[in-house]
């Protein structure tokens, strides 16, 4: 055995018989290291077991090379000692440099026993100090690779449980979402629905007031329903935008009406321009800017006492610039820079006066800035408010506005001598439902059969024949998805023309509308239902067959 073999087996032997000792003495000098938060959270017996696998792995390192040339292959078994000890110090939240610290600070723990060893010979202890520090650089630098791979290891397990917690999250939230506002639409249907008809009976005037303030109560809880579903389909990243031709102008004038009564009531003056330079025809989406302008004229209307609110759209090169003004209280300058926030109102704190959930104005700014634009407010206060925002108009389609569809009254009915009274099958399962809207139906012109399922509404189509089928999507016994599935396939298999099915549902989320087409409806109605919305639909698939 050469002498440089003979120190290595010394030294393994010095290691061993001091163990205890060196481990007692390593383990004072790590608690000792300063600005050391992670050991200070360890607990003693925790740091006992780690500092004994690391001291278990030199001697390994000892047994497997006593010439000291140190590879992966040759720690075999000390590396399963590392591993484990390195994940666990990675998962309490240690650093590569306490890490290094941790394994490096053993030198100084062998030091003492070295020179008791050696006291009496000191080119022997020189070359044992040389050999010891090489071993555990050596040692030190396999541990921190596998500190290194392992704290790696463990950063992404963690990304991958956030991503998966926060996945589920939102299908928690969106099953809730979805769950309540099916719960909620439902009574609202039916509220609204009475109101309608009762709005259509003889009353007097004050009966016709409270019965208006039942309508503007329902309409309002429905706006804030709608708010909340699509805030969360925003966040969840389920928000699709159409990207069709619209007419500005047309849309301008209609949201106008919409509002007109409301603003009537407080004797505010309403108005609108579009400029000459902006096109008569943009691509966008219809229904989202709409309620963007819903959002912003339903504010200026509520904050504004008395004078005007006008909207005005301009051109800005290859954007569009929308403006609302009004010459109400204004806001203070503090609140500007957080009023497009969720849940914050213009007048918050005890002293509020108005109504509002504060989610509107969010709602604006996301949908504004998934089509590509921006949204700000500028406001002095005892002056009024100008909320502004840009869309991008570099698609433009060169096609005159549609021709806009007559509107059909419920009592003016066409006299023609081959119209016939269509029939229709209202398969729903609560009779208050099943009430009101045979009774949006009663004077018109159909014939409607009434069935409490879906197993009813099969079979009763399988007997007589209908014109059009009207499907409440959530029954007992057969669902509406099964009972359109059904009518599909006993139409093919008896080779019967395919009858018009409307879905009806107080599932307000584009994933059930996609699942009523998928299920074989061609239309999609949300509960609450209005009466005249009902007509109007029917109307336009009934009236090339009757005419």
């Amino acid at each position: 055995m050469t002498q440089h073999q003979n120190l290595c087996t010394h030294l393994f032997q010095i290691l061993q018989n001091n163990k205890e000792k060196i481990i007692e003495t390593w383990k004072n000098n790590i608690l000792a290291l300063p600005d050391n938060p992670t050991l200070v959270r360890m607990r003693t017996e925790q740091l006992q077991e780690q500092i004994t696998g690391l001291f278990e792995s030199l001697l390994v390192a000892f047994q497997k090379d006593n010439e000291l040339e140190i590879h992966r292959r040759e720690l075999r078994e000390a590396k399963q000692f590392l591993q484990d000890i390195s994940e666990l110090r990675a998962k309490q939240g240690f650093t590569p440099t306490e890490t290094a610290m941790f394994v490096f600070s053993l030198k100084d723990a062998l030091l003492p026993v070295l020179q008791e060893s050696f006291a009496h010979d000191r080119e022997q202890l020189t070359r044992a100090v040389i050999s010891i520090y090489q071993m555990i650089d050596k040692l030190g630098l396999v541990t921190f690779e596998s500190f290194v791979a392992t704290r790696e290891k463990v950063i992404r397990d963690q990304s991958r449980n956030l991503v998966e917690l926060a996945e589920s999250a939102n299908r928690s939230k969106s099953f809730f979402l979805a769950s309540m506002s099916h719960e909620i639409r439902t009574p609202i249907h039916v509220i609204s629905g009475i109101g309608s008809l009762l709005a259509d009976s003889r009353l007097d005037e004050r009966q016709h007031e409270y019965v208006a303030t039942i309508n503007q109560a329902c309409e309002g809880l429905l706006g804030l329903i709608n708010d909340i579903l699509d805030l969360s389909k925003i966040e969840a990243g389920q928000f699709e935008l159409e990207h069709a031709p619209l007419a500005l102008r047309s849309l301008f004038a209609e949201t106008v009406g919409i509002l007109a009564l409301r603003a009537k009531d407080k004797n505010l003056r309403l108005d609108w321009q579009v400029d000459d330079d902006v096109p008569t025809t943009i691509l966008g989406d219809q229904d989202r800017l709409r309620q963007i302008l819903l959002n912003l004229l339903g504010n200026a209307i509520k904050f504004t006492d008395n004078g005007e609110i006008r909207i005005h759209a301009a051109r800005k090169g290859q954007e569009l610039l929308v403006s609302v003004t009004d010459n109400g209280g204004g806001i203070p300058q503090e609140r500007l820079e957080i009023i497009f926030s969720p849940y914050v109102q213009i007048d918050s704190g005890q002293g509020r006066k108005k109504g509002g959930t504060g989610l509107g104005l969010t709602i604006c700014r996301q949908l504004v800035e998934k089509m590509g634009g921006r949204i700000w407010v500028e406001s002095t206060l005892g002056k009024g408010s100008t909320f502004q925002f840009t869309l991008p108009i570099d698609a433009i389609t060169p096609m005159p506005p549609a021709e806009a569809k007559p509107e059909h009254r419920t009592e003016d009915w066409p006299s023609r001598s081959e119209d016939r009274a269509a029939r229709i099958l209202l398969a729903e399962d609560e009779p208050a439902n099943r009430m009101i809207l045979k009774a949006f139906l009663k004077n018109t012109p159909w014939r409607i059969d009434a069935v409490k399922d879906g197993s009813e509404a099969f079979l009763q189509f399988t007997r007589e024949r209908y014109d059009l089928v009207l499907l409440d999507v959530e029954m007992p016994v057969m669902d509406g998805y099964t009972a359109a599935r059904a009518i599909r396939n006993w139409e093919q298999n008896n080779g019967q023309p395919r009858t018009p099915i409307m879905a009806l549902t107080a599932h307000a989320m584009r994933d059930h509308r996609e699942r009523s087409l998928e299920a074989g409806c061609d239309h999609h109605l949300t509960k609450p239902i209005r009466k005249e919305r009902l007509i109007q639909e029917i109307r336009e698939i009934l009236l090339p067959t009757t005419s």
